[in-house]
């Protein structure tokens, strides 16, 4: 469980995203993001509160489910997520980041968790990465993962892998998740 886990800290965030932001701006004029979109996200996070439910009160987890076509892509997404003062996301990696190690020590501390692509047989790993994933959707904390699984190459979205999105889905279902209202797919 120690290999699969992040230790996502928002102090530990902020270095990183000033680190971050210099990069950035060497490598984009700019970053736009369309108005309704932050307001999407910043629903989809904190919600609308109604007369009988306030927002504080709602129980809700977002996954945020993008395309990966670069290794920028989930970096920006989680530097705009703190930019607006949003959630920063629990992000799904492949194990092979474990090999650089102080760059996976970062990742880590910035919200990865590891996962292995591939663990069809292996029902000790499997319980314990569904457990896991079960484990930030009730405590409501913003998921990432990339529905292909990996990194497009071409530049095309690939067909996308179920495993993650079918867990989730699985364990809201069946009621699995602890006093969950809701989950918002992104």
């Amino acid at each position: 469980l120690n290999r699969i886990g992040d230790t996502l800290n928002p102090e530990r965030v902020r270095p990183f995203a000033y680190a971050l932001r210099k990069v950035l701006a060497r490598l984009y004029t700019a970053i736009n993001l369309n108005p309704k979109a932050a307001n999407i996200l910043w629903d989809a996070h904190y919600g609308q509160p109604s007369s009988s439910t306030p927002a504080q009160s709602l129980r809700r987890t977002v996954v945020l489910v993008p395309t990966h076509r670069t290794y920028m892509d989930f970096l920006v997404v989680s530097y705009v997520l703190f930019g607006l003062d949003l959630p920063v996301p629990h992000i799904a990696a492949a194990e092979d980041f474990l090999q650089l190690k102080a760059l996976s020590e970062v990742l880590r501390r910035c919200g990865a968790f590891f996962m292995r692509r591939q663990y069809q047989g292996d029902s000790l790993y499997e319980s314990l990465l569904k457990e896991y994933v079960k484990a930030l959707a009730s405590d409501g904390e913003c998921i990432e993962f990339f529905i292909e699984g990996t990194r497009s190459r071409s530049g095309k979205t690939l067909t996308p892998k179920k495993g993650l999105l079918k867990m989730i889905v699985k364990a809201f279902l069946d009621e699995e998740l602890d006093n969950l209202q809701d989950i918002i797919f992104v």
